[in-house]
C-alpha cells in the first residue's frame, strides 16, 4: 500500500478512488455532426478538467477507462498521442507530483504510441502524491482470465494449491493488485453494462450520467463528488 492512501483525511471528498469511463464519444459525434477526432479532442480536454478535480479535492486516485480492448481507431490514437506527448500533461503532472500507472494490454499498442506511454511512466515513476490510472487496450474479463493464467503458472512451478486461491489470492494478479478497489465508479453513455474494472468493482458506489462523456464536465464531477 502507497503511504499516501493512509492520508485520507487530507481529502475534501470520501474516496480513494475513483473510476470513470469514456463512453458515448461516437454517439456525441453524430449528435453533433462533427468527426470522431474532434470528439477525441474534446474528449482529452474533459480529462484535463477533471484532473483539476483530482489535484483540487486530493483524490488519491483517478482512473479512466480510454480505450476498450481491440478498440484501434485512427483518430483515438492520434488524439492519445497528442496528449500523452502534449506540454500541458507533462507539467501539471510535475508540478503536482502525480504518478501515471498504465492498466490494461497496452504494451500491444502501436510502437510509436507505446513509446510515448513508456516516457510518461518512466518520468513520473517517483512521484507518489496522487496517482492518475490510464486503462488502455483493457477488457474486465480479460483482466480475470490474465490472473487466472498467472495463478496456473504458481501452481505448475509448485507455489500456489487450489486451497490458496481466495479472492485476496485473485487481487494480488489482477492488474490493479498494488491499488485498493474504486470505492465510486462513474458511467457515461447510455449503457450500464460495462466490464470496467469487473472484479475490483464489487462493493464501489456506481452513478451513471447518461451523458456522453464529451458533455461531461468538470461541474457535474464536482457535483457528484459532492452529493455522494
Amino acid at each position: 500500500m502507497f503511504p499516501f492512501l493512509k492520508r485520507k483525511e487530507e481529502s475534501k471528498v470520501n474516496y480513494l478512488h475513483t473510476a470513470i469511463d469514456l463512453k458515448g464519444i461516437k454517439r456525441w459525434c453524430e449528435k453533433n455532426k462533427v468527426s470522431l477526432e474532434d470528439g477525441y479532442v474534446k474528449s482529452f480536454s474533459r480529462i484535463k478538467e477533471l484532473m483539476e478535480v483530482q489535484v483540487e479535492q486530493k483524490i488519491p486516485i483517478l482512473s479512466f477507462l480510454i480505450l476498450p480492448l481491440s478498440q484501434e481507431e485512427t483518430a483515438l490514437l492520434k488524439s492519445l498521442k497528442e496528449f500523452v506527448d502534449g506540454e500541458f500533461l507533462k507539467n501539471y503532472l510535475r508540478e503536482n507530483k502525480i504518478r501515471v500507472t498504465l492498466l490494461g494490454k497496452w504494451y500491444d499498442l502501436p510502437s510509436e504510441l507505446l513509446d510515448s506511454l513508456k516516457r510518461l511512466v518512466e518520468e513520473t515513476k517517483d512521484y507518489d502524491s496522487l496517482f492518475l490510472n490510464f486503462c488502455l487496450n483493457y477488457d474486465g474479463q480479460e483482466e480475470i482470465v490474465d490472473a487466472f493464467k498467472i495463478m496456473i503458472r504458481q501452481a505448475m512451478a509448485g507455489k500456489l494449491t487450489a486451497s490458496d486461491i481466495t479472492k485476496e489470492t485473485i487481487k494480488e494478479n489482477i492488474y490493479t493488485s498494488y491499488f485498493v478497489a474504486p470505492d465510486l465508479m462513474i458511467g457515461n453513455g447510455d449503457s450500464k453494462s460495462n466490464g470496467f474494472f469487473l472484479w475490483d468493482s464489487v462493493g464501489s458506489k456506481k452513478v451513471f450520467t447518461e451523458k456522453d462523456f464529451p458533455d461531461f464536465s468538470k461541474s457535474d464531477f464536482e457535483k457528484i463528488l459532492r452529493n455522494t
